[in-house]
Protein backbone atom coordinates (compact mmCIF):
# COMPACT_ATOMS: atom_id res chain seq x y z
CA UNK A 1 0.00 0.00 0.00
CA UNK A 2 2.81 2.57 1.01
CA UNK A 3 4.49 1.08 -2.65
CA UNK A 4 1.33 2.77 -4.70
CA UNK A 5 1.23 5.56 -2.49
CA UNK A 6 -1.10 8.43 -3.68
CA UNK A 7 0.68 11.61 -5.78
CA UNK A 8 -2.17 13.63 -4.68
CA UNK A 9 -1.14 12.98 -1.00
CA UNK A 10 2.24 14.32 0.59
CA UNK A 11 4.36 11.07 1.43
CA UNK A 12 3.07 9.64 4.92
CA UNK A 13 5.20 10.35 7.72
CA UNK A 14 2.84 9.45 10.81
CA UNK A 15 0.44 6.35 11.39
CA UNK A 16 -2.41 6.81 14.19
CA UNK A 17 -4.09 3.81 14.84
CA UNK A 18 -7.56 3.53 16.96
CA UNK A 19 -7.52 0.21 18.43
CA UNK A 20 -8.98 -1.26 21.67
CA UNK A 21 -7.62 0.57 24.85
CA UNK A 22 -6.35 -3.37 26.51
CA UNK A 23 -4.77 -4.26 22.98
CA UNK A 24 -3.25 -0.37 22.16
CA UNK A 25 0.77 -1.65 23.27
CA UNK A 26 -0.13 -5.01 20.74
CA UNK A 27 -1.06 -2.85 17.68
CA UNK A 28 1.34 -0.53 18.55
CA UNK A 29 4.43 -3.23 18.54
CA UNK A 30 3.12 -4.48 15.25
CA UNK A 31 2.76 -1.34 13.16
CA UNK A 32 5.84 -0.58 14.24
CA UNK A 33 7.61 -3.49 12.99
CA UNK A 34 5.23 -3.59 9.68
CA UNK A 35 6.14 0.11 9.12
CA UNK A 36 9.74 0.75 10.77
CA UNK A 37 9.57 4.50 8.76
CA UNK A 38 6.15 5.81 10.34
CA UNK A 39 5.88 7.18 13.48
CA UNK A 40 3.50 4.90 15.13
CA UNK A 41 0.74 6.57 17.34
CA UNK A 42 -1.62 3.74 18.75
CA UNK A 43 -4.83 5.40 20.92
CA UNK A 44 -6.56 3.10 22.66
CA UNK A 45 -10.44 3.55 22.43
CA UNK A 46 -12.38 3.16 25.72
CA UNK A 47 -15.78 0.86 25.30
CA UNK A 48 -18.51 2.17 27.22
CA UNK A 49 -20.53 -1.07 25.69
CA UNK A 50 -19.50 -4.35 23.85
CA UNK A 51 -21.53 -3.05 20.85
CA UNK A 52 -20.55 0.76 19.92
CA UNK A 53 -16.29 0.87 20.31
CA UNK A 54 -16.43 1.79 16.63
CA UNK A 55 -18.56 4.52 17.11
CA UNK A 56 -16.20 6.09 20.14
CA UNK A 57 -13.32 5.35 17.90
CA UNK A 58 -14.47 7.51 15.21
CA UNK A 59 -15.97 10.25 16.95
CA UNK A 60 -12.36 10.32 18.21
CA UNK A 61 -10.37 10.10 15.11
CA UNK A 62 -12.50 12.84 13.83
CA UNK A 63 -11.86 15.52 17.07
CA UNK A 64 -7.97 14.34 16.48
CA UNK A 65 -7.86 14.97 12.53
CA UNK A 66 -9.37 18.48 13.15
CA UNK A 67 -7.94 19.67 16.17
CA UNK A 68 -4.23 18.27 14.74
CA UNK A 69 -4.72 20.25 11.61
CA UNK A 70 -6.06 23.16 13.09
CA UNK A 71 -3.05 23.59 15.69
CA UNK A 72 -1.04 22.39 12.59
CA UNK A 73 0.36 19.46 14.68
CA UNK A 74 0.40 17.39 10.88
CA UNK A 75 -0.18 19.41 7.35
CA UNK A 76 -2.43 16.69 6.02
CA UNK A 77 -5.16 13.51 6.55
CA UNK A 78 -5.34 10.35 5.12
CA UNK A 79 -8.46 8.10 6.59
CA UNK A 80 -8.49 4.79 6.12
CA UNK A 81 -12.30 3.46 6.02
CA UNK A 82 -15.34 2.06 4.69
CA UNK A 83 -17.43 4.48 6.75
CA UNK A 84 -19.29 7.34 4.67
CA UNK A 85 -19.48 9.63 7.51
CA UNK A 86 -16.49 10.47 7.23
CA UNK A 87 -17.74 12.56 3.95
CA UNK A 88 -18.62 15.09 7.26
CA UNK A 89 -14.73 15.32 8.43
CA UNK A 90 -13.62 16.10 4.95
CA UNK A 91 -16.10 18.87 4.38
CA UNK A 92 -15.65 20.30 7.79
CA UNK A 93 -11.75 20.34 6.97
CA UNK A 94 -12.50 21.73 3.38
CA UNK A 95 -14.60 24.62 5.13
CA UNK A 96 -12.06 25.81 7.82
CA UNK A 97 -10.31 28.51 6.23
CA UNK A 98 -7.53 28.20 9.28
CA UNK A 99 -6.56 24.76 8.08
CA UNK A 100 -3.37 25.79 5.43
CA UNK A 101 -4.57 24.40 1.88
CA UNK A 102 -2.34 21.34 -0.09
CA UNK A 103 -1.73 22.49 -3.24
CA UNK A 104 -4.84 24.73 -3.19
CA UNK A 105 -6.97 21.83 -2.29
CA UNK A 106 -8.52 20.73 1.48
CA UNK A 107 -5.69 18.30 2.77
CA UNK A 108 -7.51 15.69 2.80
CA UNK A 109 -7.55 11.98 1.22
CA UNK A 110 -9.85 8.97 1.66
CA UNK A 111 -8.42 5.74 1.09
CA UNK A 112 -11.50 2.85 0.28
CA UNK A 113 -11.42 -0.39 -0.53
CA UNK A 114 -15.32 -2.38 -2.38
CA UNK A 115 -16.28 -4.34 0.49
CA UNK A 116 -19.93 -4.89 -0.26
CA UNK A 117 -22.44 -3.02 1.60
CA UNK A 118 -19.75 -0.80 3.52
CA UNK A 119 -19.82 2.68 1.52
CA UNK A 120 -23.02 4.54 0.97
CA UNK A 121 -23.59 4.66 -3.50
CA UNK A 122 -24.31 8.70 -2.72
CA UNK A 123 -21.31 9.11 -0.62
CA UNK A 124 -19.20 8.05 -3.59
CA UNK A 125 -21.53 9.40 -6.09
CA UNK A 126 -20.86 13.39 -4.51
CA UNK A 127 -17.19 13.12 -3.14
CA UNK A 128 -14.30 14.85 -5.26
CA UNK A 129 -12.25 12.12 -6.98
CA UNK A 130 -9.55 13.98 -6.50
CA UNK A 131 -9.80 13.44 -2.70
CA UNK A 132 -10.30 9.40 -3.10
CA UNK A 133 -7.78 6.81 -3.74
CA UNK A 134 -8.46 3.47 -4.03
CA UNK A 135 -6.49 0.62 -3.97
CA UNK A 136 -6.34 -2.63 -6.00
CA UNK A 137 -6.12 -6.30 -4.72
CA UNK A 138 -2.55 -6.04 -6.12
CA UNK A 139 -1.47 -2.60 -5.33
CA UNK A 140 -2.36 -3.70 -1.45
CA UNK A 141 -0.10 -6.77 -1.34
CA UNK A 142 2.35 -5.04 -2.98
CA UNK A 143 2.25 -4.97 -7.18
CA UNK A 144 1.92 -1.76 -8.94
CA UNK A 145 -1.17 -0.63 -10.15
CA UNK A 146 -4.10 1.27 -9.09
CA UNK A 147 -7.66 0.50 -9.56
CA UNK A 148 -10.28 2.36 -11.29
CA UNK A 149 -13.08 1.15 -9.70
CA UNK A 150 -12.98 0.54 -5.60
CA UNK A 151 -11.54 -3.33 -5.09
CA UNK A 152 -10.84 -4.86 -2.12
CA UNK A 153 -7.81 -5.20 -0.50
CA UNK A 154 -6.47 -8.82 -0.12
CA UNK A 155 -4.69 -9.78 3.02
CA UNK A 156 -2.00 -13.14 3.22
CA UNK A 157 -2.16 -15.16 5.58
CA UNK A 158 0.30 -13.94 7.34
CA UNK A 159 -0.81 -10.36 7.13
CA UNK A 160 -3.79 -11.60 8.87
CA UNK A 161 -2.18 -13.43 11.61
CA UNK A 162 -0.46 -10.48 12.48
CA UNK A 163 -3.09 -8.20 12.47
CA UNK A 164 -5.47 -10.47 14.58
CA UNK A 165 -2.38 -10.74 17.34
CA UNK A 166 -4.09 -8.83 19.39
CA UNK A 167 -7.49 -9.81 19.06
CA UNK A 168 -8.96 -11.89 22.21
CA UNK A 169 -9.27 -15.32 22.41
CA UNK A 170 -13.07 -15.19 23.01
CA UNK A 171 -13.29 -13.96 19.43
CA UNK A 172 -11.35 -15.93 18.14
CA UNK A 173 -13.27 -19.05 19.34
CA UNK A 174 -16.29 -17.57 18.27
CA UNK A 175 -15.25 -17.02 14.73
CA UNK A 176 -13.78 -20.50 14.83
CA UNK A 177 -17.64 -22.20 15.89
CA UNK A 178 -19.65 -19.82 13.33
CA UNK A 179 -17.55 -21.09 10.62
CA UNK A 180 -17.35 -24.60 11.67
CA UNK A 181 -20.71 -25.02 12.84
CA UNK A 182 -22.81 -22.70 10.07
CA UNK A 183 -24.05 -24.71 6.96
CA UNK A 184 -23.04 -23.14 3.42
CA UNK A 185 -25.43 -21.19 2.63
CA UNK A 186 -27.34 -17.79 4.08
CA UNK A 187 -27.11 -17.34 7.57
CA UNK A 188 -28.13 -14.42 9.79
CA UNK A 189 -26.35 -12.76 13.12
CA UNK A 190 -29.34 -14.08 15.22
CA UNK A 191 -28.42 -17.64 13.50
CA UNK A 192 -24.57 -17.04 15.01
CA UNK A 193 -26.66 -15.43 18.62
CA UNK A 194 -28.34 -18.91 18.74
CA UNK A 195 -25.14 -21.01 18.20
CA UNK A 196 -23.36 -18.54 20.64
CA UNK A 197 -26.16 -18.77 23.17
CA UNK A 198 -26.12 -22.74 23.17
CA UNK A 199 -22.42 -23.61 22.62
CA UNK A 200 -20.52 -20.84 24.46
CA UNK A 201 -23.22 -19.72 27.21
CA UNK A 202 -20.71 -17.26 29.10
CA UNK A 203 -19.18 -15.43 25.95
CA UNK A 204 -19.04 -12.28 26.95
CA UNK A 205 -21.45 -11.09 23.70
CA UNK A 206 -23.76 -14.28 24.62
CA UNK A 207 -25.93 -11.92 26.54
CA UNK A 208 -26.30 -8.85 24.03
CA UNK A 209 -29.88 -8.55 22.51
CA UNK A 210 -30.17 -9.10 18.85
CA UNK A 211 -30.13 -5.60 17.52
CA UNK A 212 -26.93 -4.96 19.36
CA UNK A 213 -25.44 -8.41 18.89
CA UNK A 214 -25.98 -7.40 15.18
CA UNK A 215 -23.86 -4.36 15.39
CA UNK A 216 -21.00 -6.45 17.04
CA UNK A 217 -20.92 -8.69 14.76
CA UNK A 218 -20.71 -6.62 11.89
CA UNK A 219 -18.40 -4.42 13.35
CA UNK A 220 -16.01 -7.16 14.78
CA UNK A 221 -16.59 -10.38 13.28
CA UNK A 222 -17.79 -9.43 9.61
CA UNK A 223 -14.11 -8.44 8.69
CA UNK A 224 -12.90 -11.42 9.48
CA UNK A 225 -15.17 -13.67 8.33
CA UNK A 226 -15.48 -11.56 4.78
CA UNK A 227 -11.30 -12.32 4.43
CA UNK A 228 -12.29 -16.27 5.10
CA UNK A 229 -14.38 -15.86 2.12
CA UNK A 230 -18.12 -15.36 4.05
CA UNK A 231 -19.93 -12.94 1.51
CA UNK A 232 -22.83 -10.53 1.73
CA UNK A 233 -24.88 -10.79 -1.23
CA UNK A 234 -27.71 -7.74 -1.20
CA UNK A 235 -26.13 -5.45 1.33
CA UNK A 236 -29.32 -3.48 1.31
CA UNK A 237 -31.20 -6.20 2.70
CA UNK A 238 -32.58 -5.77 6.15
CA UNK A 239 -31.26 -7.64 8.10
CA UNK A 240 -28.28 -8.82 6.50
CA UNK A 241 -28.10 -11.94 5.27
CA UNK A 242 -24.69 -13.30 4.95
CA UNK A 243 -23.45 -16.36 2.79
CA UNK A 244 -20.94 -19.11 4.54
CA UNK A 245 -18.69 -20.49 1.59
CA UNK A 246 -17.24 -23.53 0.90
CA UNK A 247 -14.39 -21.18 0.95
CA UNK A 248 -14.92 -20.03 4.37
CA UNK A 249 -15.33 -23.65 4.88
CA UNK A 250 -11.47 -24.77 3.82
CA UNK A 251 -10.09 -20.91 4.88
CA UNK A 252 -6.92 -20.86 7.68
CA UNK A 253 -8.73 -19.18 11.00
CA UNK A 254 -6.88 -16.31 12.23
Amino acid sequence: MINCWPDQAPPPTRLTMYVWADQSELWKAWAASEFPHLKVVAKGTQRFSNSFTKNSADMAMACDAITDLVFQRITHITVFSDDSDFFMVYSAIADEPEIPRYKGKAPFLWVMTDRSGTVSPRAKEFFPSDHLHILSGNAATGSDGLAQEPATIALNTTELSKAVEGTSNPLKEFIDLVVHETPVGPFKSTDCLALLKRRLPNHPQASLIPAAFGIWFKNEVWPLLEWMGVRIDNPSAKPISYVMTDAAKNSPRP
